[in-house]
């Protein structure tokens, strides 16, 4: 268990809901290295649906992470201090963002939660 995983559960469950590692995300280089991941699912039956945490090794100095949707609105770009990391396909997921955390979810019941548990807001374009 990466301690990242145990940080995140203790998060839901300050705020009454429960967070179960099921697996590695899929997200894993979205922000231009492999960083450590996981999926998550969120609620007591995934009534909060699956969410992919990224936990980038660079949260001890703060980066301009950004998710801007592409040409033609074909997908997602993904910008981390102005540098385009990488071009996602995926719709229609939410990006969420913290120092900490970039996390993806394709259910939108879960955005209310992940911003109460671990603090992240939508990202910016």
């Amino acid at each position: 268990m990466l301690p990242q995983e145990q940080e995140v559960i203790d998060h839901m469950k300050v705020i009454g809901v429960p967070a179960v590692a099921i697996g590695e995300a899929h997200f894993i280089a979205v922000l231009g290295s492999a960083f450590p991941s996981r999926d998550f699912g969120l609620g007591e039956y995934g009534e909060y649906g699956t969410v992919s945490i990224v936990f980038p090794a660079f949260v001890d100095a703060p980066h301009d992470i950004r998710v801007c949707a592409a040409p033609n609105n074909q997908g997602r770009l993904v910008y981390v201090d102005r540098q385009m990391t990488s071009s996602v396909n995926s719709e229609p997921w939410v990006y969420l963002v913290s120092s900490r955390y970039f996390v993806t979810t394709p259910d939108e019941r879960a955005v209310s939660v992940l911003q109460r548990g671990l603090g992240v807001t939508r990202a910016p374009c």
